[in-house]
């Protein structure tokens, strides 16, 4: 016999050893799989698997020495295996090893720092440990060997300004609004302090890659300098710092936080993917805190100026935001009513607000736009046949809720009564926003209208300092803000805005505004005829302006945000508190009887206990949702997380809906600490369910991992001819968990799947839900 027929005959039979073992493993006769795993050994001692099978039935059958000496044998074989690190970390935790646990706890999170499963029993044993020793017992000791985020330095606040919003904005647009220009102002004012009680990084969400990566502050400020100089988004300085942030975004290696960064996002991600499932990714492995900036709440306060799709995104973007936020930041106190009251509809409880209110001198911002220098604000005006004086300007996007139809209704009305000489000319500067049909069609529809009436975009910062500058007064009549910067800007320039009197804007205009009630046109047009004919009323409103409005600069803004994340930062600085911090991994509760869609979330109102199904994914192999449910990425198994309370000391049945892959026949194996792995079939295509069978627990709250892993992968771009480059896994439509005696439960799910009627499992909201917020 050669030597490769005897090594073949070895592999077989260790395979049929193997196979024996697995049979007697799920059967649960221990001494049975122990007993075939170990002649599978004797005939290959190499499988390092199959030692961490013998460790579980040596451990299984109450031999823990046994187990233990497989288990390190196993990973003296493969010491770079997470799995077999966490094992050995329970089998010395039963046994009462507690920091021979913590170590091997703390070598499996070095190897893959987003382990759940570790990342939990870490957490329980340092409680355990402080229940033990007291406050002074062992804290920083619990991550021996956790060292993938960076170390901060002492005393030293680390914060990650996410511009995410902003330069995705740029690749669309160049001229800034008022959300983009308040994290232009904001981070320039940051880089401009010279403070060594904090250090601050710039970061942008690369989607596609599904990380974070670092903008270099000279990209940022030269996309800050070149925003405000045109609108051109097709000159050649412009397209040059879009190829090079493509480049940064495409080729940029991840980001690598500081532990315990704030992680402030001064834009907003409604519209990205994947964002909250990296958050939590960040949040569990480095401990940063989230600290949105909420600007407004638009999509649902005021819905009917906005699109199907936007509030759908919205809301289960801002259901997200409660979830994982830490603190808010908002721009005003109507904006904190308004989060208030988003929270209390969805039955959510609301961490800190830093109310940061907008007042700023726009002058300084709008004045310096410097490489804008060969436009001339006396030409300009006169190109589009503007005299001093003799305009009221309008600085507002052009849609539906800013309400530019009721300026001009009111101005038709203006000239009918007044006559076309003495009614200044209305000049509306914005870009193009949602549903602003209506607008356009007031102007085609009447040409005195259209004759009076200027519409402006894309023009420079300069030219917008000249159209304040020499304007008779403004107009501001939107229907809702959440904070009102055109109205800032007037006043900065010591002009008399007359707006609405609604949400924020009161709080924007101050004593200096002039005020019309919305509900009421006659009401505008009074305002309007008294700021316009009225002379003397006018310039007595401006005197008040020039003497009392004392806007601030950008800079005290600026240290407004940092006292806040300052004070903020304190609680987790203190040694222990930040350990803890560190080492919670991020686990929703999960009702039992409730089915939970992986599917991208429809509903575009608020009701309370409105929660988006995502939030139980956990680690990286997940695809973005989409309208049937998931994706899982090739090569990992993807992990569902979650936490049930009042299982009664009953066993647990965890049904799992699952998709096939679209090019052929896939197995399907799912795991869960408690149960038996089931392996399932799936036909291409073809949707099928999977339960898994957890022993009884007496926890009064049970945290609970499933794993997910196919045989096998599709690539998409075959299917799609190259337009979808993803590489999947088995999809994941859903799951549901109940009682294994919960007859009730089992005969509802029973009913589901002969019908493949779901939904009704769902949590539902009201047949007639009432939020509908106007303020």
């Amino acid at each position: 016999m050669t030597v490769i027929d005897a090594n073949l005959k070895h592999t077989n039979a260790a395979a049929e050893f193997i196979a024996k073992g697995d049979h007697a493993r799920d059967v649960r006769d221990w001494p049975g799989a122990r007993a075939a795993y170990e002649e599978a050994l004797r005939l290959n001692p190499n499988l390092a698997a199959i030692w961490i099978q013998l460790g579980h039935a040596a451990k299984e059958s109450g031999d823990h020495a046994a187990a233990e000496g497989a288990y390190r044998k196993a990973l003296e074989i493969n010491p770079a295996d997470a799995d077999g690190h966490l094992q050995l970390g329970h089998l010395l935790k039963i046994s009462g090893n507690i920091s021979g646990a913590l170590e091997s706890y703390a070598q499996a999170l070095a190897i893959d720092p987003l382990l759940m499963d570790a990342h939990a029993e870490v957490d329980a044993l340092r409680h355990k440990l402080a229940a033990t020793h007291g406050a002074k017992g062992p804290d920083a000791a619990v991550y021996p060997t956790f060292a993938r985020p960076k170390r901060a330095r002492a005393d030293t606040l680390s914060i990650v300004f996410e511009v995410s919003d902003l330069l995705t904005y740029f690749q669309g647009s160049r001229l800034p609004t008022g959300i983009q220009r308040v994290q232009m102002e904001v981070i320039r004012s940051v880089a401009a302090m010279r403070d060594a009680s904090f250090e601050y990084a710039i970061v942008c969400f690369a989607q596609d890659r599904g990380l974070w990566v670092e903008i270099p502050l000279h990209l940022f400020a030269n996309f800050c300098k070149h925003s405000i100089s045109g609108g051109d988004v097709t000159a050649p300085e412009w397209k040059a710092l879009l190829v090079t942030l493509e480049a940064t975004l495409k080729r940029g290696p991840r980001f690598q936080f500081t532990e315990g960064s704030l992680y402030v996002d001064l834009g907003t991600s409604w519209w990205q993917r994947n964002y909250f499932l990296n958050l939590r990714m960040a949040k569990s492995a480095c401990g940063i805190r989230y600290i949105p900036f909420i600007h407004d709440l638009i999509p649902v306060m005021t819905p009917e100026y906005c699109g199907a799709d936007l509030r759908r995104d919205f809301v289960a973007w801002i259901s997200g935001v409660m979830h994982h936020a830490d603190y808010f930041l908002v721009n005003s106190e109507a904006t904190r009513s308004d989060l208030s009251t988003v929270a209390a509809e969805l039955g959510r409880p609301l961490r800190e607000i830093g109310v940061i209110k907008l007042d700023a001198d726009f002058r300084r911002a709008l004045g310096t736009a410097g490489s804008d220098a060969d436009e001339d604000p006396v030409y300009f005006l006169q190109s589009h046949d503007l005299a001093a004086g003799k305009y009221v300007l309008c600085v507002a996007t052009i849609e539906a809720r800013k309400n530019h139809a009721a300026a001009f209704s009111v101005w038709l009305k203006l000239i009918k009564k007044h006559g076309r000489q003495k009614v200044p000319m209305l000049v509306c500067v914005g870009k193009d926003g949602w549903l602003n049909d209506g607008v356009y069609n007031m102007l085609k529809a009447s040409e005195i209208l259209n004759s009076h009436v200027l519409l402006l975009q894309n023009i420079s910062d300069s030219a917008l300092a000249a159209l304040y500058q020499n304007c008779l007064c403004t107009i501001y009549p939107t229907f809702y803000e959440g904070w009102g910067l055109p109205v800032t800007e007037a006043l900065s320039y010591g002009k008399v805005p007359v707006v609405a009197n609604v949400s924020s804007l009161p709080e924007a205009g101050g004593n200096f505004a002039e005020y019309f009630d919305i509900g009421s046109e006659n009401d505008l047009l009074a305002k309007m005829e008294r700021v316009i004919f009225d002379q003397r009323y006018r310039n007595d409103r401006e005197r008040q302006i020039a003497k009392e409005f004392k806007p601030r600069t950008w800079q005290q803004i600026t240290e407004q945000v940092l006292d806040h994340l300052k004070r903020w930062a304190e609680p987790a600085a203190k040694g222990a508190q930040n350990v803890s911090h560190r080492a919670k991994a991020i686990v929703a509760d999960a009702e039992l009887g409730v089915l939970y869609p992986l599917a991208r979330g429809t509903d575009t109102i608020l009701w309370r206990g409105l929660e988006d199904s995502e939030v139980y994914r956990t680690g990286p192999a997940w695809w973005s949702t989409e309208d049937w449910g998931c994706w899982t990425k090739a090569g990992t198994p993807a992990t569902l997380s979650f936490q049930v309370e009042n299982s009664g000391g009953s066993k647990l049945l965890i049904y799992v809906g699952l998709r096939g892959l679209t090019d052929g026949e896939c197995q399907c194996i799912l795991k869960s600490e408690g149960a038996r792995p089931v392996q399932i079939t799936l036909p291409p295509a073809s949707d099928e369910v999977a339960i898994l069978e957890l022993d009884a627990s007496g926890e009064a709250k049970r945290a609970i991992t499933v794993s997910i892993a196919g045989s096998r992968a599709a690539d998409l771009s075959v299917w799609t001819e190259a337009r979808d480059p993803r590489v999947i896994g088995p999809g994941v439509l859903w799951f549901y968990i109940c009682r294994n005696d919960d007859v009730l439960a089992r005969v509802s799910m029973a009913e589901a799947l002969a019908t493949r009627g779901y939904a009704r499992l769902q949590r539902q909201p009201p047949a007639k839900p009432d939020f509908f917020v106007h303020t």
